[in-house]
């Protein structure tokens, strides 16, 4: 099982040079990999660049995470509340019954969705060298998109008009998760019309 933790700022990670700064070798890799740009200056709200340990197989990864704090609290005063329908576990356990399942997940889902140019001035963040950057791929931290996302490409009868419904099969999301369950042949067909969504969206 995963375990993500978030080490003492100070004294394990000093990629950030201040709680509310990156390290700037870390914003130029989010440049390289297409997730951040440069900027001329801060935008109207403050976020919170910060990066985490996760240890995967063993191993451990660092994640970058921008803390919208200021976004946040504007949306929380005009009375938004982020809403993820999970329904309660005994509504997903019929599955099992099923002749075959299927799982898929985002695995780069965060940085694969492109940020309009009229709203990255809200996701700006600083670098520990003063300059400022922008990002122009959705980062972690909005679970809600991500579980709307993978339910329309999933074909949730939720979550798209009837004729992208996928049902023939059992459709479970869960958040950037997805499952399938089923017959062998409708599961089968499902899933390879997610993997050929899948394939279209990274060309």
């Amino acid at each position: 099982m995963d375990k993500t933790f978030y080490p003492d700022v100070n004294s394990v990670l000093p990629s950030l040079g201040s709680p509310s700064r990156l390290e700037v070798g870390h914003a130029k890799q989010l440049e390289v990999h297409g997730i951040a740009a440069r900027t001329l200056g801060p935008g109207p709200w403050s976020s919170v660049p910060f990066t985490v340990l996760e240890e995967k197989d063993g191993s451990l990864r660092q994640r970058f995470i921008l803390w919208t704090l200021d976004g946040n609290r504007a949306a929380e005063a005009a009375g938004y509340e982020a809403s993820v329908p999970l329904a309660h576990v005994s509504c997903y356990l019929g599955a099992v019954h099923k002749e075959c399942g299927s799982t898929r997940d985002f695995r780069t889902g965060f940085y694969a969705i492109e940020i309009p140019k009229a709203v990255r001035h809200l996701f700006r963040f600083a670098a520990d060298d003063g300059s400022w950057w922008e990002l122009n791929r959705l980062p972690m931290g909005a679970p809600e998109l991500m579980h709307t996302l993978a339910a329309v490409s999933a074909g949730h009868p939720d979550f798209v008009l009837p004729e992208f419904v996928e049902g023939d099969v059992v459709v479970h999301v869960w958040v950037d998760n997805i499952r399938y369950a089923g017959s062998k042949r409708n599961v089968l067909a499902a899933t390879e019309r997610l993997d050929k969504t899948a394939l279209d969206w990274r060309r």
